[in-house]
């Protein structure tokens, strides 16, 4: 009773024995290759990095919430964010909304970048709309200003 069950088993074994590492060596093969430098987009914005706003240029706009406060600078095609005052949020965010935010980031929010209390430059998909903070860690709003308001 055991012998045909050990032979099915040494079988089993003998077959996942040649097939795993031809399946392996296979997936290798397969794969997309990795991306290089020359794959990179041209555009500096695309990739994420901006020239910082010369200091004191642009308009300014403060949003306040949860005991901070955050000063935006706003160029003609980017935003200059940093902490005021307050403690430092790690997982706080920014976002471009063009509709009005109210309790929770709208349908078109595009995440512009991480916040922190050094000052980051951001590009703007549009001047009109509304610059919103939000915490990934607490799921809300933390602070939202329109950017026509930016004086």
């Amino acid at each position: 009773m055991n012998a045909p069950l050990r032979r099915r088993h040494q079988l089993a074994f003998a077959v996942l024995a040649v097939l795993l590492p031809a399946g392996f060596v296979l997936a290798l093969l397969g794969r997309s290759g990795d991306a290089y430098s020359a794959d990179l987009p041209a555009d500096p914005r695309a990739a994420g990095t901006l020239e910082p706003l010369v200091p004191g240029a642009g308009r300014t706009l403060e949003l306040r919430g949860d005991g901070a406060a955050w000063i935006a600078r706003v160029d003609a095609d980017r935003v200059a964010l940093s902490q005021a005052r307050g403690v430092a949020r790690p997982d706080l965010h920014a976002y471009w909304s063009g509709q009005l935010v109210v309790d929770e980031l709208p349908a078109d929010a595009r995440l512009l970048g991480a916040v922190s209390r050094a000052e980051r430059t951001f590009a703007l998909p549009a001047l009109q709309g509304t610059l919103v903070l939000f915490s990934l860690a607490h799921g809300e709003i933390v602070a939202h200003g329109s950017l026509a308001e930016a004086r």
